[in-house]
């Protein structure tokens, strides 16, 4: 064994620590930006057809009550959208991507599941896939409703 082997396991802790301290910052970022997105789409429907206060999106960023929350959220976000067409006599909208709300919050819950190895990794990929296809098609309906 050479003097720098010896010297260079103590820093190995440290760089794991430091690499699970981004990873944990860049996922609150990751989260501050979905709130803000979702925030934003909330505020696109007339108070009216809100079915949740935009503000309330932001407890999304409390760890662990946001498992729960989640489901709260993204099944609002649907309805009000639902609501705010049905009253413009609009139903081709349909239930305004209700069900990929309701996936995006069981998966994050899945994400939880540590007795089944990978379930909690492959349900995380699958939970950002689900989110992102979800923003997109919310947007496009805000923009729909903007329009028309």
């Amino acid at each position: 064994m050479n003097h720098m082997d010896v010297e260079v396991w103590p820093l190995i802790p440290m760089a794991i620590g430091m690499f699970a301290l981004y990873l944990i910052l860049f996922s609150f970022v990751i989260n501050v930006v979905v709130c803000f997105l979702l925030y934003r789409l909330f505020q696109a429907v007339p108070p009216r057809c809100q079915r949740l206060t935009p503000e309330l999106v932001w407890l999304l960023l409390i760890p662990v009550f946001n498992l729960a929350w989640n489901f709260v959220v993204f099944l609002k976000l649907s309805d009000s959208y639902q609501v705010c067409f049905e009253q413009l006599g609009d139903r081709s909208a349909g239930e305004c991507n209700r069900g990929l709300g309701l996936a995006y919050a069981i998966l994050c819950v899945c994400t939880m599941i540590p007795c089944i190895p990978c379930v909690g990794t492959v349900a995380g990929l699958a939970a950002l896939v689900v989110l992102i296809l979800y923003l997109i098609n919310m947007y496009q309906l805000r923009d729909r409703l903007a329009s028309g």
